[in-house]
């Protein structure tokens, strides 16, 4: 394996663990809102909710770069010919 096919894995690695950090944040972080919260939940539900949506695009984003990079490599290396 040489160290492009790494950095990719690298980079597959990278964007699922930050959609799974973004998913926390949105699942169990920010959760769902009392009945009647005071203004400090609230300011500390949407900063986790914030938080958790800017870490799902930021990881989606690393993820579709990777998975497209690798897949143009692999379709690359099968399409060569062999000398």
């Amino acid at each position: 394996m040489n160290k492009i096919e790494q950095l990719l894995n690298s980079f597959i690695l990278t964007g699922f663990i930050v959609l799974l950090i973004g998913l926390y944040f949105i699942v169990y972080k920010a959760g769902l809102p009392y009945q009647d919260p005071t203004i400090e939940m609230v300011i500390r539900q949407e900063a986790y909710n914030m938080a958790g949506e800017s870490c799902m695009l930021s990881g989606g984003i690393i993820l579709a770069i990777g998975i497209t990079t690798r897949a143009i490599l692999i379709f690359a290396k099968r399409n060569t010919i062999k000398r």
